[in-house]
């Protein structure tokens, strides 16, 4: 597996971890990147080095990627209802309304 770093994807120096839904005892997915430290402080690097960037962008342009991310929010919301509920146990609803939280702050930002 991956990491996206300074816009490429870049495999994960660290090792990989398998997670299981709690709920089932079963495996929810294998192989994510268990991440090096030096690659999170890179990460971090980047987004600090592309903030000023962001900064300068319009609001008008920051505004249309946002709208963009609540439209793509509101047509998986279920599959990410879906994903929360299998990650941490919770009941479907409570994973719902966690999603529709998000879509709100992103409409609110």
């Amino acid at each position: 597996m991956s990491n996206f770093i300074n816009g490429d994807w870049r495999f994960a120096d660290g090792n990989t971890f398998t997670t299981v839904v709690p709920y089932t005892g079963e495996r929810s997915g294998v192989a994510f990147p268990q991440t090096s430290p030096s690659q999170v402080h890179e990460a971090v690097a980047a987004a600090r080095n592309a903030f000023p960037a962001w900064r300068a962008t319009s609001r008008v342009k920051r505004a249309e990627h946002f709208i963009e991310l609540c439209k793509a929010v509101e047509v998986n919301k279920y599959i990410l209802a879906q994903c929360i509920t299998d990650e941490t146990g919770k009941n479907l609803n409570e994973s719902l309304a966690e999603v529709l939280e998000s879509l709100h702050m992103c409409q609110y930002a």
